[in-house]
């Protein structure tokens, strides 16, 4: 992995590499990460592996530490999902499974509990989209684009 360093020498560095290889993750950055991660955390989520298995697994980065640490497993596995934080917890929605089916699933990952758990599903579903929270005025996380059956020649327009 690598991580930008902002300021007047605006350089990238290598950190340490996530514990998995992964294509088509979501990583999502969270401010706290619970009782041990008091500097934040990522967590990357789902994806697929060096040898094409879609993933339920996922991973923590510690930035203090400079270290990953294997989480629970989502329910799903999801390749081509999105991420969004929101609350203090990470979001992952859509991707498409290990059949190929494409989701409207959403799983969140709450670090004070280390577990994910079922959030409401998309409108739509959809693989390989966008994700982000405002949090000005209400929180929100927006998905936008991506792929789905039922959008225009697959690939969605959409915003929710």
């Amino acid at each position: 992995m690598e991580r930008f360093d902002g300021g007047a020498h605006s350089t990238w560095a290598l950190v340490a590499s996530m514990g998995t290889a992964r294509y088509g993750f979501a990583l999502v950055a969270l401010e706290e990460g619970g009782p041990s991660h008091h500097g934040g955390m990522l967590v990357a989520a789902g994806g697929e592996d060096s040898n094409y298995n879609t993933l339920a697994s996922a991973e923590a980065y510690d930035p203090v530490a400079d270290q990953w640490a294997a989480i629970a497993d989502m329910a799903t596995a999801r390749l081509g999902c999105a991420g969004a934080a929101l609350g203090g917890k990470a979001y992952v929605s859509g991707g498409q499974d290990s059949s190929g089916n494409v989701l409207s699933s959403v799983e969140v990952f709450d670090p004070a509990t280390g577990k994910w758990a079922a959030a409401p599903p998309m409108g739509t579903a959809r693989q390989f989209h966008a994700a982000a929270a405002a949090v000005g005025g209400t929180a929100r996380i927006y998905v936008s684009g991506g792929l789905s059956h039922g959008c225009n020649e697959d690939r969605c327009t959409s915003t929710e």
